[in-house]
């Protein structure tokens, strides 16, 4: 039962069965760090993985989860591994970025939808449905989204980033110097091969966006 589990990527229910299988605990770290490098888009971390756990050959084919890794890298060719159970949420997160490039907004969000349907904790794909959201004006929603996300990764600044620019949005000067003074921490301490790149009409100066929002604050409260 185990087994089976892991070769269909569904890790944590497998982890409820480990006892059963003590003898998968190595196997079942080795994917779970290899599903954690593909949410924070590690893929260097993720071909150490591979190349380090052999034994993985038994629940992925590991030659294409290498050319995944290259195609992820270039962000192209995706199609060939989006409903890997593996590889397919990372594939489909990138696609949905690719389309958000193009304009196909509903596209790109059935992407991520789909991406958080392979794997439900794949956090970049969730901010990138908030950042839809964000970008359609529906603030509410990319505030719920971006929220989450952070609940459950706290230290990811992009997210804090974009939810300042929604407080600021709605108003809500106070929040949203919070969240760029978290923001800003975090990207300093965080390796920047480490932080994904956002889509293009998505990036921001968020610098100056910080020294604007703190002069406003000043205003407000002074």
């Amino acid at each position: 039962m185990l087994r089976e589990l892991l070769q269909a990527g569904r890790y944590d229910e497998a982890k409820l069965y480990l006892a059963e299988a003590p003898e998968e605990a190595p196997a079942l770290e080795a994917l779970l760090n290899l599903r954690a490098c593909l949410r924070s888009r590690d893929y260097q971390g993720a071909q150490k993985i591979l190349q380090s756990t052999p034994q993985l050959a038994s629940y992925l084919d590991l030659q294409e989860a290498q050319r995944a890794l290259a195609a992820f890298s270039q962000e192209e060719d995706l199609e060939a591994f989006l409903e890997n159970p593996h590889l397919g949420a990372e594939a489909y997160c990138l696609k949905g970025v690719a389309l958000a490039r193009q304009g196909a907004l509903k596209e790109a969000q059935s992407a991520f939808q789909r991406a958080l349907e392979l794997d439900p904790g794949h956090y970049r794909a969730k901010t990138n449905l908030a950042n839809l959201a964000l970008q359609e004006g529906h603030l509410e929603e990319a505030v719920q989204l971006y929220q989450e996300v952070l609940a459950e990764h706290p230290d990811y600044p992009n997210a804090h980033h974009n939810l300042a620019v929604a407080y600021r949005r709605q108003g809500k000067i106070e929040e949203s110097v919070h969240h760029l003074k978290q923001s800003q921490r975090l990207s300093l301490k965080t390796p920047r091969s480490a932080l994904p790149r956002a889509p293009s009409a998505w990036s921001r100066r968020w610098w100056i966006a910080l020294l604007l929002l703190l002069a406003l604050y000043w205003l407000v409260h002074r």
